[in-house]
């Protein structure tokens, strides 16, 4: 099964051409890309909620009414006590019986079963109407910069280009790419895949077209930003060279707003940043 699954990603792969970006191009790039931005509400919102132990920490808060119990929280806080640390093993997966007592613990001082369904049900809403909301400013921010014009910004540009994957003369996939002469690096960015056709070497096969550009072109690295929490972007780059070089929590989008107190307790967003040495590839 298996091996009917490579043999058919293999084929896909073969079917596949990376070309430069011509002005036909630009609806279905704006679809691809905007598409796969819009990706990141449901992933700020839900899947992130293990690392954003917050939203979790609220609800148990939100939920006791017991006056000591919730001095006793009080204090180990003033104490230096990292109680969200113990809220971890719940929303990882990995907690055992004794490890539930905060839910436990609220409904035997709420008595209501309500209770604990309501306060959860608010939280998550908060969070996807913090992430929608957020995502979606970014994603104007950018069709209203080097979007708008891609021709303009990325092929008119020395320094600049951006490709399009085509598959069967549909493009299903977009990436590209600014250099800075002065440090010698080359930024990959604005990679998107159409969900319909991924898994079958698409982004790998636009990741090798702007790795080809660059020492083509005599530059030294290429790096690049990605933000989210699913493990298929990290997986991609690592498999075709990239390294891990840092990772920054809370990072803020770019064209968004400093977030407010509502905000900074809702929607969090994770920036990996990854590096590729290009005198190390041969």
């Amino acid at each position: 099964m298996s091996n009917n699954k490579q043999q058919n990603g293999q084929e896909a792969y073969r079917s596949v051409v990376v070309r430069e970006y011509q002005a036909k191009d630009r609806q279905s790039v704006i679809q691809i890309y905007s598409l796969g931005i819009l990706e990141l509400v449901v992933d700020t919102a839900f899947r992130s909620l293990k690392f954003h132990t917050e939203s979790l920490l609220l609800y148990f808060l939100f939920t006791v009414n017991d006056d000591v119990l919730f001095a006793e929280l009080t204090s180990r806080v003033k104490r230096g006590v990292n109680f969200t640390g113990c809220l971890e093993p719940i929303i990882s997966g990995r907690a055992g019986t004794n490890s539930r007592w905060p839910f436990v613990v609220c409904f035997m001082v709420t008595k209501s079963w309500w209770m604990l369904g309501l306060v959860p049900a608010l939280v998550l809403c908060a969070r996807y109407y913090c992430s929608r909301l957020v995502v979606h400013n970014f994603l104007k921010y950018v069709l209203s910069a080097d979007l708008r014009d891609i021709e303009e910004y990325y092929m008119n540009s020395p320094d600049r280009s951006f490709w399009v994957a085509e598959k069967e003369g549909k493009v299903v996939g977009v990436v590209g790419a600014i250099g800075d002469r002065t440090t010698g690096s080359l930024e990959l960015q604005r990679m998107s895949v159409d969900s319909n056709c991924r898994k079958c070497g698409l982004g790998k096969a636009l990741c090798r077209k702007v790795i080809a550009y660059a020492a083509t072109e005599k530059y030294t690295s290429i790096k690049l930003g990605t933000v989210g929490y699913t493990g298929a972007a990290p997986r991609l780059y690592e498999s075709v060279g990239f390294g891990l070089s840092g990772v920054t929590n809370g990072f803020q989008l770019p064209g968004t707003t400093r977030h407010n107190l509502f905000f900074r307790i809702f929607f969090r967003v994770q920036q990996s940043r990854y590096r590729l040495n290009i005198q190390n590839q041969g």
